[in-house]
């Protein structure tokens, strides 16, 4: 669901969706080990690691709800933002974030009008 929004708000910005662009994507731990070896993961897959950290509020500002989980991973790669793909690529992230304790808060990137 959170999926189509983005793709959705993509689109009335007058994106059409067809070109691959970094996506962004952030993940909650509770300690730094299960962080550290999701990302060692997530770079099997091609993720390149934005910011590891424990300080939430420096990477995500209004994130306070993730108190429990402050250990980030803020983590990106190339990727097709057309649905189908991309949702793949999300629900790929929140099974290996949930497979080492942690949660998947979604996407984001850039609006793309090929002006």
């Amino acid at each position: 669901m959170l999926d189509r929004r983005v793709a959705e708000a993509l689109s009335k910005g007058g994106d059409p969706l067809t070109e691959p662009r970094r996506v962004d994507h952030w993940i909650y731990f509770a300690s730094e080990p299960p962080r550290d070896a999701f990302i060692e993961e997530a770079r099997t897959l091609g993720f390149a690691v934005e910011d590891a950290t424990n300080e939430p509020d420096k990477v995500v500002p209004d994130r306070a709800a993730f108190a429990a989980r402050p250990f980030v991973a803020h983590i990106y790669r190339t990727d097709s933002v057309q649905l189908d793909e991309i949702h793949e690529v999300a629900w790929t992230l929140h099974e290996l974030a949930s497979r080492h304790g942690g949660e998947y808060d979604g996407w984001q990137t850039s609006v793309e009008t090929g002006r």
